[in-house]
């Protein structure tokens, strides 16, 4: 099994501080620029379907080329039609959102409240 750098894409969601943004900051957080995601655009977000690595006895098990076991992806859909996507496993600062379907779950309902 190749080696993947699970750090490489760590990131901080804040949820609270501002009452009007979402603020996602790219480990480490002393060296990068804090990104605001106003609630005001957020039009939805949305659970994408969670994909599980191939079972080793599985030819297509070799072929998996993401850095986790599993992708679980959230997509905050915007106003202007664009959307943030990210990998729960990517944050580190949310204990609820742990790298499984109610973890998943709970991230949809944490940024859902806030909207």
């Amino acid at each position: 099994m190749p080696a993947y750098n699970t750090a490489a894409n760590q990131s901080q969601i804040d949820l609270t501080t501002n009452p009007n943004a979402m603020i996602v900051t790219r480990e480490p957080i002393a060296s990068n620029t804090a990104e605001n995601i106003a609630y005001a655009h957020v039009v939805s977000v949305i659970p994408v379907k969670i994909q599980t690595r191939p079972s080793p006895s599985s030819p297509d098990y070799d072929n998996w080329k993401y850095r986790f076991d599993q992708i679980i992806v959230v997509s905050v859909e915007l106003a202007d039609g664009s959307s943030f996507k990210f990998d729960i496993q990517e944050i580190t600062n949310q204990a609820g959102w742990t790298p499984n379907l109610a973890g998943q779950q709970q991230c949809v309902a944490d940024i859902s409240a806030q909207l």
